[in-house]
């Protein structure tokens, strides 16, 4: 059974306090979308992170996924993480317009474009 470590974060049903494990969880990729579209609606930023890295170690290519984590890296400024998530996104469905258009905007906001 995979073990996840995760501090003060509410996950859907599940209150982890620090230190505490979290046993078990599986959900399929558009259910730690819904999770993460929660808390990001929220403002809880930080679990919507989590719960989209969560979804990502079961479902390393889904670009929906890498999409929404770039979101929320952009919105925490982590902009360098950001940039890597979409441009794993785009090597993987190069189709999307949106993927390109957040990509030219994070390279704007890092300076690499004018």
């Amino acid at each position: 059974m995979k073990r996840v470590l995760i501090q003060d974060i509410t996950i859907n049903n599940y209150f982890i306090k620090t230190g505490k494990e979290l046993i078990g969880i599986m959900a399929l990729p558009q259910e730690w979308m819904n999770i993460a579209k929660q808390h990001r609606h929220a403002g809880r930023l930080e679990a919507a992170e989590v719960a989209c890295r969560q979804g990502l170690e079961e479902n390393r290519d889904n670009t929906q996924l890498l999409h929404l984590l770039s979101v929320i890296l952009y919105e925490t400024r982590k902009l360098p993480e950001s940039l890597q998530a979409i441009d794993k996104a785009i090597s993987i469905n190069g189709g999307i317009t949106s993927y390109h258009n957040n990509r030219a905007v994070l390279l704007y906001e890092m300076g690499q474009i004018g």
